[in-house]
């Protein structure tokens, strides 16, 4: 495994409370563009294809906002869309399906409908740690849908990313923690999180697991591509976090709640780095 120490020794420490523009995401970007391998720095730009699939569905005019950091800069993606079979295979079949006027889960939202596609895609990645990022996102997502849900007592049963076999436990689990007490780490402090309806520590506890989950994951990997991809994970929700007030969340959770009773796409609240919902 290629090892990165300057790239890594060169890294400004990050805390999910710092200061607002402490570290600039582009400038960090362009630094790993420069230090990495190709095949390295395509591996990490991977973490971010939530914002690509955000991207597909409300960058609709050049000059819509367009989410970075993404998979794709927004010049590679307009000029991808004048031939959309050299997107990554899960964003050409959601072009082909659109242009065909077909649906491949008719039943979920369309922006749901990309993510599934997107991990039935995903046993194609070569990077282990960015498959099991992945993954943890999946649980982690489902897992806060459902107990955003469960506290505002609405069913959850059909609105999970049907993927995965937590999925099941958490559809069919009348438990408080869905029963997922030895297979998912911090389920129980989000379950407590939720019941409080702090907002702010409901968002607190769920970067505290993925950082911890990120932390755990690189204990062994020091000055490898893993640890750079961590701390690229932590540095977007270092930048997420610091837009976030109570009354942005509190306006987030309304949105989500009475999107979900209407059936309708989700927006916004569809997190840019894990792909969650608030």
């Amino acid at each position: 495994m290629r090892q990165y120490y300057y790239l890594i020794s060169s890294l400004v420490e990050i805390a999910i409370d710092m200061p607002k523009k402490t570290v600039n995401m582009a400038d960090v970007m362009q630094f790993f563009a420069e230090e990495l391998a190709q095949k390295d720095f395509d591996d990490l730009k991977k973490i971010y294809l939530f914002s690509d699939i955000k991207n597909l569905i409300y960058f609709q005019k050049e000059d819509d906002p367009y989410l970075f950091p993404a998979y794709y800069l927004k010049e590679e993606y307009l000029e991808l869309k004048k031939d959309t079979d050299s997107f990554l295979p899960f964003i050409a079949e959601h072009f082909y399906l659109k242009n065909q006027e077909k649906r491949a889960y008719p039943d979920l939202t369309e922006i749901d409908e990309i993510v599934m596609l997107f991990y039935q895609y995903l046993e194609e990645f070569s990077n282990t740690f960015v498959k099991d990022y992945f993954l943890f996102e999946l649980d982690l997502q489902n897992i806060t849908t459902a107990l955003s849900l469960r506290m505002n007592e609405l069913p959850y049963g059909n609105k999970l990313i049907p993927f995965g076999e937590k999925k099941k436990k958490i559809a069919k689990s009348t438990s408080h923690d869905f029963n997922l007490g030895g297979d998912f780490p911090g389920i129980e402090k989000l379950v407590e999180a939720y019941e409080s309806h702090d907002l702010i520590r409901i968002e607190k506890t769920i970067e505290d697991i993925r950082w911890n989950w990120l932390d755990e994951s690189t204990l062994d990997t020091h000055f490898a591509l893993p640890n750079v991809i961590a701390y690229a994970v932590k540095l977007a929700s270092v930048e997420r976090w610091s837009a976030m007030t109570e009354e942005k969340g509190q306006a987030v959770l309304d949105e989500l709640i009475e999107k979900i009773k209407s059936s309708i796409d989700f927006g916004e609240e569809f997190n840019t780095i894990g792909g969650k919902r608030k």
